[in-house]
């Protein structure tokens, strides 16, 4: 096996322009792989995790049914009561909110309630929503945020006697941060106004849960239970279970429960996918083609010794060894020109700032996926035997006869 090597690198130094031709393509095919892998992959992950939270809120909720289980004893039913998606909705128990915490498939739910509330003197009719403001996660995305903020300041957790007003609801009745509103009978302190976007939790204004309930109950005949709610906020962990969390919570809830969600989970998670599948396409098509480009170089070296080739095989070398020695010359040029490739991929990456020249905006740090960068390594030598196998056959085929006619 050394002699065919030390052979091998013979002919490989006999015609430099050739063998660095093909190690050329190696390196710069391998050079080329690693760096798009690795800023696609970065690329991959930075819009990973804005497409991973895309379209994953949704609420749940019971619509109001008519038996005496399910009714709420309002002192005008008529024009007041519990609203979820534009529609009368059923009381829960808050208890319910750590079962469906407890999934592996959801991040964070939290309780809330959304109440319409109706002023005789006026004749107006005022959705109010009640929400934790200790929660950062579900009553971000499900209904509101710091970030949503237009004028005044967001709800903190020690806030009493203050309101955050819908933008719209604001500019409609004239109500700018300072002034009071009535709501229910009772007086609120405009804190903020908001605009909360397409969110299912948007509401006209806006107040700590525990405030809501209190006045909910001067609404009512019988007092609501301390952790009542109507509607449940839930964020799923991505947008590859999203659809699984929603059948889980539906189970919790019972075959009576409703949710309501963005549809733009699926498309979130089709694009995650085709975006990886495109990286390991466009690499694949690299390869592919140095490999094509390293078999015809190979097969045209082997038309050129044909007549030393039939000369070896005249005095005995016998077929296995100039096969050998044939694929040992490829995987040669190979093996060096994906080492180089990689040296120079690592190089590229550590030294050329792509992720700002390609405005990605992500926490990470761009760097070499050494598993990826190993695995092409391997590629290569794999490529390197396929480049050598079919001209070594041809060359083992070879006739010392009619080689040696044309001499």
């Amino acid at each position: 096996m050394k002699e065919i090597l030390h052979y091998a690198w013979i002919e490989i130094i006999r015609r430099p322009a050739r063998s660095i031709g093909n190690m050329l393509g190696y390196s710069l095919a391998l050079a080329i792989a690693i760096v798009l892998f690795s800023v696609l992959s970065f690329s991959q992950d930075a819009s990973a995790s804005v497409l991973n939270s895309t379209g994953t809120h949704f609420i749940t909720y019971l619509p109001q049914c008519n038996s005496e289980a399910c009714a709420v004893d309002l002192k005008d039913p008529l024009h007041e009561g519990f609203i979820a998606n534009n529609t009368l909705s059923k009381v829960l128990s808050a208890d319910i909110v750590s079962q469906i915490t407890a999934l592996d498939t959801v991040k964070d739910a939290s309780p809330f309630i959304l109440f319409r509330f109706y002023d005789k003197i006026t004749d107006t009719y005022t959705l109010v929503a009640g929400f934790d403001p200790l929660n950062t996660t579900a009553v971000k995305t499900n209904c509101c945020s710091s970030e949503d903020i237009i004028t005044g300041e967001f709800l903190k957790p020690t806030d009493t006697g203050l309101v955050m007003l819908e933008e719209s609801f604001a500019l409609a009745e004239t109500l700018p941060v300072g002034f009071r509103v009535d709501i229910g009978g009772q007086s609120f302190r405009v804190g903020g106004i908001i605009n909360a976007g397409v969110r299912p939790g948007k509401a006209d204004i806006y107040m700590p849960i525990t405030e809501l309930r209190n006045l909910i109950n001067t609404r009512l005949n019988t007092a609501l239970p301390p952790d009542a709610t109507n509607i449940i906020l839930v964020e799923s962990n991505g947008a590859n279970v999203h659809y699984q969390a929603i059948d889980q919570v539906k189970e919790i809830m019972g075959d009576r429960s409703l949710v309501s969600t963005y549809a733009c989970s699926k498309p979130a998670s089709t694009a995650m996918g085709i975006g990886e599948n495109g990286i390991w396409l466009v690499s694949g098509i690299l390869l592919i083609s140095v490999i094509a480009l390293a078999l015809k170089s190979e097969y045209s070296a082997v038309l050129e010794r044909r007549r030393d080739i039939g000369i070896l095989k005249a005095i005995g070398l016998s077929d296995s060894t100039i096969l050998w020695q044939i694929v040992s010359q490829s995987v040669i040029q190979a093996v060096i020109g994906a080492v180089a490739g990689i040296l120079l991929g690592v190089v590229l990456i550590y030294t050329i700032p792509f992720a700002s020249i390609s405005g990605i905006s992500s926490q990470d740090t761009l760097g070499v996926d050494w598993i990826v960068t190993l695995s092409a390594f391997g590629l290569a030598v794999i490529g390197g035997i396929a480049a050598g196998i079919i001209p070594a056959l041809s060359a083992a085929s070879v006739r010392p006869a009619e080689s040696l006619r044309g001499l």
